[in-house]
């Protein structure tokens, strides 16, 4: 915050989830330069008690900027998922900030974009998704058989020794599960015969 306070601008991006134990967070991490380096940090995870409207995150945020004597002049830009409560042209988190800084930039995610375009996808596609995370979640809800497969990934000498475990909430979570599948199948296709018989046992 003492590097914030002495930089001419900063950029901010803003998500609000439910976490597991049904209570809505608001997060936010904020980009501005320093020393002619771009410099990115995480701001503030703020609770928000009861609704999940426009004014509550513009009020939430407001009040952690006012807390170190900062104000909204200094954004020149906000990153959302593009959902109403960010963006709505009355009532949404955006145009409540324009008020007060009106010549701000406004952008919406693009990994957020890209997960949205997934639920899309073709039948092909969708079943080799639906495949791989079925894989990935019987190996991952079973500890003897997630040792075993490090166990078997260390034996090929494979880049990586476990599969990721695929989310909703984790919006990159689709593309590098897929993308870790696919080397650890590459590395199992060059292995011996014997580490293709262990990884049929591991999924029996």
């Amino acid at each position: 915050m003492l590097k914030l306070k002495a930089v001419e601008f900063f950029a901010i991006q803003v998500d609000e989830s439910t976490d597991s134990s049904g209570k809505s967070q608001l997060l936010a991490f904020i980009r501005f330069i320093e020393n002619d380096a771009i410099v990115e940090e995480f701001l503030c995870c703020r609770e928000l008690p009861e609704t999940t409207k426009g004014q509550d995150i513009y009020d939430a945020l407001t009040s952690y900027l006012n807390r170190w004597d900062m104000t909204w002049e200094k954004c020149v830009g906000i990153c959302t998922d593009g959902c109403p409560s960010m963006t709505a042209s009355v009532k949404g988190f955006v145009t409540l900030v324009k008020r007060s800084q009106p010549n701000i930039s406004t952008t919406h995610c693009f990994l957020h974009r890209e997960a949205l375009v997934t639920k899309a996808i073709g039948p092909e596609l969708k079943d080799v998704l639906d495949m791989v995370v079925k894989i990935v979640n019987y190996l991952k809800s079973r500890p003897v058989k997630c040792r075993q497969f490090t166990k078997l990934c260390e034996s090929m000498d494979a880049e990586h020794v476990n599969l990721l475990l695929h989310t909703e909430v984790r919006w990159l979570s689709r593309g590098r599960v897929l993308s870790r599948f696919y080397e650890l199948s590459s590395s199992a296709q060059k292995s011996s015969s014997t580490n293709i018989t262990l990884i049929c046992i591991l999924f029996t």
